[in-house]
């Protein structure tokens, strides 16, 4: 993963996802209030649909009552033979003409037998000779028609009237609803939502506990699983049982249509504010990617060529400082790598002169370490011993060259030697190995020295082969002049006697 897409993502981390976090704990939260309001707002609609109409019944109500109470109505009823008057059909019709949704009005006798009918003709209502109203009343006829009636005493005689109401202009604000009889069958749907096309089909069936819900006489809220709402309120003719139960949909499609601007509106926050992200991570980028380029090629002219760099950037402070920090440090390095280069060149010195000091000297100089093992080996000691340095260095003294004393004695291995012992100071002749394998005799000079905090022997072997081979040469001469002096003492008495 590279440096861009780290930064995008961490800038992504800290600038969204507060406000996912913030939408997913809340937004679910809203919508669900939201819905709540629009369900609640639905019923407090039909609940005021629920009183406007049932304000509309009272008022019907009490208009049939106050025609039933006209004396002059009470005479037409208790006779037989009894017509209307003009100046009471005119009075008739100043009440029930602008109450265009009355059909039909009709008064009946104690015998439930109609006496008075007035039908209405355009505007104006008139005599009717043969009524439509039964006396049974309260009820819907058909889907067209609804029936109010009351019974009131005019003057000596029970008057007993109806109304026959056009329920499509009573309810005209709801003619897109579910009209539904007390007894589950549907009388109007809705058509966008038609649940059948059968009149004999059970509202019951696409409304589950329905039933119970048509018991009360007041509006009700019914919501589906499926999410399908619908408010219902009773038409009450008598005040008592309804008549009818008017059902309407829940219109939520201005929700659907807040809750999907509202999630694209959080789509496109979020994608605007990715794309922003993005340009600030790019940015963010694009400048450390010059910052690096700037430090490697500041790096290489300080350590490769020992040049002298400054580091400048623009930016914050932390930015800035880091630069001086830099400059200071390549100053630094510059001055200690001219030192160390000086110390170097004065270590080569001193290592090339002890070089050629050792490797002149007609000794073989051999350096070991605190491990016994052979750490330095000069060209005296490759011709002594016939082993190159290559072979020599690293590998155990003892080992290679097989030193001894001369009596056959095995010396005390000198790695052994404890630092409380005092320092060496000592020559002795031993016998040692060549590379060939044979004998050669040397006289070692041992010292000591401590090298880096640690224990070292230094070894300085000279060849003793021709000293030792003059030496044998004198003792044989020796023993051949005490030989000779021993033959010439008996010759010189045998000539003394002769």
């Amino acid at each position: 993963m590279n440096l861009r897409t780290q930064i995008f993502l961490v800038a992504f981390a800290l600038g969204l996802l507060p406000l996912l976090t913030l939408i997913g704990f809340n937004l679910s939260g809203h919508i669900k209030r939201h819905e709540e309001v629009g369900l609640q707002q639905a019923a407090a609609l039909q609940q005021l649909s629920f009183s406007k109409i049932n304000s509309r019944i009272d008022h019907y109500r009490q208009t049939l009552e106050a025609i039933s109470k006209l004396p002059r109505l009470g005479k037409i009823v208790g006779s037989s033979s009894a017509k209307p008057s003009k100046e009471l059909l005119v009075l008739l019709n100043s009440w029930l003409s602008e109450r265009d949704a009355i059909l039909e009005v009709t008064f009946f006798d104690l015998e439930d037998k109609p006496r008075l009918s007035l039908i209405r003709n355009d505007l104006f209502f008139e005599v009717n000779q043969e009524t439509t109203i039964t006396p049974d009343s309260n009820k819907v006829i058909n889907i067209k028609e609804l029936i109010l009636s009351t019974s009131v005493i005019a003057g000596q005689n029970q008057v007993n009237a109806s109304f026959r109401i056009d329920t499509g202009k009573f309810l005209a604000e709801h003619l897109d609803s579910f009209w539904i009889s007390p007894t589950g069958n549907y009388l109007r749907q809705p058509l966008a939502i038609k649940l059948t096309t059968n009149p004999d089909t059970n509202a019951f069936e696409d409304f589950p506990d329905l039933q119970a819900l048509l018991s009360f006489r007041r509006t009700s809220l019914w919501e589906s699983e499926s999410g399908f709402t619908v408010t219902w309120m009773p038409i009450l003719l008598d005040g008592l049982r309804p008549a009818l139960w008017v059902g309407s949909p829940v219109d939520r499609t201005a929700a659907i249509k807040w809750k999907q601007s509202l999630i694209g509106n959080i789509i496109t926050i979020v994608l605007l504010m990715s794309v922003i992200i993005f340009f600030i991570a790019n940015g963010i980028a694009k400048k450390i990617d010059s910052i690096k380029e700037r430090i490697l090629t500041g790096l290489d002219r300080v350590l490769n060529n020992s040049q002298e760099f400054e580091f400048k950037w623009s930016g914050p402070k932390e930015i800035t400082t880091m630069a001086e920090d830099l400059s200071r440090l390549a100053q630094q390095y510059i001055g200690t790598n001219k030192a160390r280069y000086a110390a170097e060149s004065a270590l080569r010195e001193n290592q090339d002169n002890f070089n050629n000091l050792t490797n002149s000297a007609q000794d073989a100089i051999v350096l070991m370490d605190h491990h016994g093992d052979i750490s330095y080996w000069n060209d005296t000691a490759e011709e002594m011993f016939g082993y190159s340095r290559e072979e020599a260095i690293g590998k155990p003294i003892h080992s290679l060259i097989s030193p001894r004393m001369v009596e056959d004695k095995k010396p005390k291995p000198i790695k052994e030697r404890s630092s409380g012992e005092g320092p060496i100071r000592e020559t002795i002749e031993l016998i040692s190995k060549k590379k060939s394998g044979s004998d050669l005799p040397v006289e070692l000079s041992l010292s000591e020295a401590r090298i880096k905090d640690k224990w070292h022997s230094i070894w300085i072997i000279r060849d003793i082969s021709e000293r030792k081979w003059a030496e044998e040469k004198s003792h044989l001469q020796q023993q051949q002049l005490v030989q000779a002096d021993k033959m010439v003492s008996p010759g010189l008495l045998v000539s003394g006697v002769a």
